[in-house]
């Protein structure tokens, strides 16, 4: 007989598996039957959403028999195919970021960003003050202070650190998915199938380059993960301290991280309900005063330094009303006309909030007028963001000097190679998501499905804010240790290998 508890526990359990089943099959129709190929034309991004073609159809089921084929032989071992990966990327990385070593590209945000931190750390607080980008923007104060730590030691070679910091963080974030899915797990096959995965999702490579937070902020969540996972599932308390330091670091960077937050907080009470560990009420107040102090907290710090409010920022119903945008090339992305207005307001936050409040007005009653309308661009939004095989890896690089390698790898063969080889991983990795879902289905461990929660979150919150796929591309990593189980199911089901149960 069940007590109160473990019922609790278990209609958790089958609430977030059915939650994310809905998100599998939304995953798989999306990566199964179509593609999205996205460029950046200069004044906005542009989307072409494509049906799935014989070609991608034959790329993906060459790519699924080579899987077959490496999972059935096992050349090595995951740890030694890790390895190898690992030093490909690294080699990847420092060529690319030495190929264009000056260059920083003109994204309008990260050379902002950029821009403040390299005036700051000469001791002019001019971009901090009011009518600035950071007084619109105050929540990239922890990025520009990540930046400050760059820019004041190595001045005009503050670009080239930030981008090999970037890298060695991009390949610390593989080596935590795969500790995921070792602990997730504990199966070998599985973890060889995500070592071969890897090979096959270089994304995250690129996006090293890319004068951001987006590269250390994703592996560093990923990193905190992984801590909090060995806490979990093997009782290591040092999980908890690489989860607090790596989680906060991934807020700090990019306040969007704090979805992590959530699911983590979901699942350390569960956890309390289960194990009755006080140790766990201390360490989530913990969790909490660190997280104000990586997004509040710094806020607070430029407050004093600059002599600046920051509260007449741009409110945040203007990312609501981006995520409704029906835009024709980029559903639910970045439209100028409410920052516009903001500033011809005179900055005014009240000004702005009104103006966002009716521009979402109006496109509700435009969708209450036609709900087929919603549908569509509901539709196309979650296609942008979750089948576009690229995830923008390459196209904050178009405007790069034009030299034959940046043509090759921007827009040239290498370029649609990477496309095609991506989206046939999508499409695997979309097919054992959705294995992953009806096989778990009996089991009882909760645990497992963290990373299934962490997904959803992504999924519902950008829903109805801002979307690109370069925000969603860390939920996608956080699927490929349920494709690699999904798949070696499939693989042993149609050979003499048993499953090894977790």
């Amino acid at each position: 007989m069940k007590n109160g508890t473990e019922r609790f526990l278990e209609f958790a359990r089958k609430t977030a598996l059915l939650c994310f089943s809905v998100f599998a099959i939304l995953f798989f129709i999306a990566n199964v039957f179509f593609t999205v190929r996205q460029y950046n034309t200069g004044d906005f991004y542009k989307a072409d959403y494509q049906l799935i073609s014989l070609r991608n159809i034959l790329v993906t089921l060459l790519l699924l028999a080579a899987l077959h084929l490496l999972h059935r032989k096992k050349i090595g071992n995951s740890k030694i195919l890790l390895a190898v990966f690992l030093a490909v990327s690294l080699l990847i990385g420092i060529y690319w970021i030495r190929s264009n070593v000056t260059y920083l590209v003109t994204q309008d945000d990260a050379m902002n960003v950029m821009n403040t931190a390299q005036a700051v750390a000469l001791g002019d607080l001019t971009p901090l003050s009011y009518q600035s980008y950071i007084n619109t923007y105050p929540n990239n104060l922890g990025l520009m202070s990540w930046f400050l730590l760059f820019t004041r030691p190595f001045g005009e070679y503050a670009n080239t650190y930030i981008r090999l910091v970037n890298l060695l963080f991009c390949l610390a974030g593989y080596a935590a998915l795969y500790g995921i899915s070792d602990l997730l797990f504990e199966d070998e096959r599985v973890n060889y199938l995500l070592a071969c995965f890897f090979f096959l999702q270089l994304q995250f490579v690129f996006y090293c380059y890319f004068i951001y937070g987006n590269a250390v902020s994703y592996a560093s969540g990923m990193i905190g993960i992984w801590g909090l996972l060995l806490y979990l599932r093997k009782g290591k308390k040092a999980g908890l301290l690489i989860n607090a330091f790596f989680l906060t670091l991934s807020i700090f960077i990019k306040n969007n991280s704090l979805i992590l937050l959530v699911a983590e907080l979901i699942f350390l009470f569960l956890h309390l309900l289960k194990e009755k560990k006080k140790l766990l009420i201390g360490y989530m107040a913990a969790l909490l005063l660190l997280t104000w102090a990586g997004t509040s907290g710094v806020v607070r710090y430029w407050e004093e330094r600059s002599g600046n409010n920051y509260d007449n920022r741009l409110p945040k119903i203007a990312w609501i009303a981006y995520g409704l945008n029906y835009e024709m090339y980029h559903p639910g992305s970045y439209t100028p006309e409410i920052e516009d207005y903001y500033k011809q307001e005179g900055w005014s936050a009240e000004a702005a909030q009104l103006y966002a409040e009716d521009f979402i007005e109006r496109i509700l009653d435009d969708f209450r007028r036609e709900p087929a309308k919603a549908l569509t661009f509901y539709s196309r939004k979650f296609r942008v963001a979750f089948a576009n095989p690229e995830y923008e890896a390459f196209a904050q690089y178009r405007e790069l000097p034009v030299t034959e390698t940046n043509q090759l790898i921007i827009s040239g063969w290498i370029n649609d190679a990477a496309n095609e080889i991506w989206d046939a991983a999508s499409s695997l990795i979309a097919l054992g998501t959705l294995i992953f879902v009806a096989s778990y289905r009996k089991k009882k461990d909760l645990t497992v499905l963290l990373p299934a929660v962490i997904v959803l979150g992504g999924f519902l919150f950008h829903a109805f804010w801002e979307v690109k796929a370069i925000y969603l591309y860390q939920y996608h990593l956080f699927l490929l240790p349920y494709a690699a189980y999904g798949l070696s199911c499939l693989f042993r089901s149609t050979g003499k290998t048993k499953m090894v149960k977790y």
